[in-house]
């Protein structure tokens, strides 16, 4: 299921059709979160179990750069996720 979400989300960037036109939406960094030319932000699997439970318990998943793991030279950082509230 998470995987399902994951593509529902794509195909809304893919048609720049985000409820959130604002490119710091949690939305938007989900999706390019996977698509770095070189290493995803954050592993796939655990991405889609965090946007599965995340709908079962009506919550959102938020990113955040975790600056003690660097991916690479470039100074990119390895992301963690975590669950929030709708309401924040």
């Amino acid at each position: 299921m998470g995987r399902s979400i994951y593509k529902a989300l794509y195909q809304k960037f893919q048609a720049k059709n985000f409820e959130c036109k604002d490119e710091e939406s949690e939305e938007h960094s989900i999706v390019v979160s996977q698509l770095g030319p070189k290493k995803p932000w954050i592993n796939k699997n655990i991405l889609y179990d965090y946007l599965e439970i995340a709908h079962r318990l009506g919550m959102k998943v938020k990113l955040y750069p975790n600056k003690e793991k660097c991916i690479d030279n470039d100074g990119n950082w390895m992301y963690h996720v975590e669950l929030r509230s709708l309401c924040v």
